[in-house]
């Protein structure tokens, strides 16, 4: 079995949005467990924001 894994980097490119949702000291877009943000109606999700499990660690596993 084989696979591959194509990663483009860990630092994550909140710039375009870093004028209208917090972002955290590691550059993360800060969501709750909904993938909220604290501007209503604006959703972010997967390794731009702060969750703990990141696709490249889940696509490791």
């Amino acid at each position: 079995m084989a696979g591959v894994f194509v990663e483009i980097g860990t630092v994550p490119n909140s710039r375009p949005v870093k004028d209208l949702v917090e972002i955290n000291e590691l550059g993360e877009v800060v969501v709750d467990c909904s993938c909220r943000t604290q501007v209503p109606g604006f959703f972010a999700a997967e390794d731009v924001t702060n969750i703990p499990e990141k696709q490249v660690i889940v696509a490791a596993g």
